[in-house]
């Protein structure tokens, strides 16, 4: 089926010269293409695709959680690769952790060398989310930086752990440009994670994806 594309019209404050186009596939909203600034230029585009279904949903849990529950005894505190798995990376801290990794079957992002999608998985343990709802994400860096854009958005996969899809990228981007720390918000929910060695952690997750930093 053909899609339709319909322009935004975000039209107010720092938005407003911003070009951005909602998606449309027989007549339901499945998307949006938006212009974002102050990143690379080979991310200058940014299509944001609606949330998956909860099937898809679960099929990456059991594929992520098998990565996590692997490494997780190498992670506490710090930035790490896990243990003979170039796609994924992540940090576990206070009872909270963030993953990254790279999925070579979701998909592909908008440059052309994108081999994959880049997806982060965030656990609260103090959350009590509905499986399936869905929630704004936003990442602050220590010295007040952060993407320009509006919010990315995740969906919760387990009471305590959402999984962010759509602006992942972008949340990593802001991420890496921390000094020491920067903070992640879901919903209501709040973490601040270490930055350091963060960068040279998720780099092979990048490169499997076909990006860099």
């Amino acid at each position: 089926m053909a899609l339709k594309l319909r322009p935004t019209g975000l039209g107010a404050g720092i938005d407003k010269d911003r070009q951005g186009y909602t998606v449309y596939s027989g007549g339901w909203d499945v998307g949006r293409i938006y212009e974002v600034r102050g990143g690379p230029e080979h991310l200058r585009w940014f299509w944001e695709k609606r949330s998956m279904r909860l099937g898809r949903l679960a099929g990456v849990l059991v594929a992520v959680l098998s990565v996590i529950l692997a490494g997780s005894a190498a992670i506490c505190g710090e930035w790490t690769r896990w243990q003979d798995a170039d796609v994924a990376a992540g940090i576990e801290q206070d009872g909270a952790d963030l993953v990254v990794m790279c999925d070579t079957r979701a998909g592909r992002a908008l440059h052309p060398e994108s081999r994959g999608l880049i997806l982060m998985f965030f656990r609260e343990p103090r959350a009590n989310w509905q499986k399936g709802a869905q929630l704004d994400v936003m990442t602050i860096t220590d010295d007040g930086g952060r993407w320009d854009g509006p919010p990315s958005h995740g969906a919760a996969i387990e009471p305590t752990r959402v999984m962010i899809q759509n602006g992942a990228t972008w949340e990593l981007w802001v991420m890496g440009k921390a000094k020491t720390s920067f903070t992640i918000s879901a919903g209501d929910y709040t973490r601040t994670f270490r930055a350091e060695n963060l960068r040279k952690a998720v780099e092979p997750v990048l490169h499997e994806c076909g990006d860099h930093w």
